[in-house]
């Protein structure tokens, strides 16, 4: 296959999306930051093709990876993915499937309406549902990342060297005073062991 028939269609959808940042006032980084979406998302619409034979997988594939990117660089520039979210996709939008649709309505073609209608419906459905579907992912792993260890990080030794016994936990909860653990170690050298106890101690608190 043509080289072209990779590069144009991304170099289309990377302009597209440029023009589109500009309509929702989004300037500097952000601009080529959903730019880059929109052709990465294009990209593997493409090289998907041979793989599926189906549009509405290759649309859904290529929201999974505009997604992906865009929580990426959402989370890496402290912005909201909204933004970076909408403009990227919008390459992948079935506006001709909706020209279409209506046009065939319009001539009374009832048959060739629905199904180019339902064919239209099931391409938005899978770039709704890759992007819900992966902000799931993400909000639970933020949130599993946020529960303490005692919850996250299970003693799987026979002895339960590394947990917290209860006598231990009895004279924790009984202190009055803060205590300060001070622990002394080369940077890049900590040990997971004793961080991981050290994270149990914590949560007692």
């Amino acid at each position: 296959m043509n080289e072209l028939t990779y590069y144009l269609p991304c170099l289309w959808a990377f302009l597209a999306c440029i023009g589109f940042s500009l309509l929702f006032n989004i300037h500097g980084m952000g601009m080529f930051i959903c730019a880059g979406g929109g052709a990465l998302g294009w990209l593997c619409y493409l090289l998907t093709a041979p793989l599926v034979h189906s549009d509405i997988i290759q649309s859904f594939f290529a929201a999974l990876a505009i997604s992906a990117w865009s929580e990426l660089m959402a989370r890496l520039r402290k912005c909201p993915v909204t933004s970076y979210l909408l403009v990227a996709l919008f390459p992948l939008v079935p506006g001709g499937g909706v020209y279409y649709s209506m046009e065939h309505a319009i001539n009374g073609e009832t048959s060739l309406f629905l199904s180019t209608l339902l064919h239209t419906l099931g391409l938005a459905g899978a770039l709704a549902v890759t992007a819900v579907v992966l902000a799931i992912l993400v909000a639970v792993n933020v949130f599993a990342c946020a529960l303490p260890a005692t919850l996250t990080r299970q003693d799987i030794s026979a002895a339960q060297l590394y947990s917290v016994t209860s006598n231990t936990k009895v004279v924790v909860n009984n202190l009055t005073d803060d205590v300060t653990i001070y622990w002394i170690v080369q940077s890049g050298q900590e040990d997971a062991v004793i961080e991981n106890l050290l994270d149990k101690y914590e949560s007692l608190s």
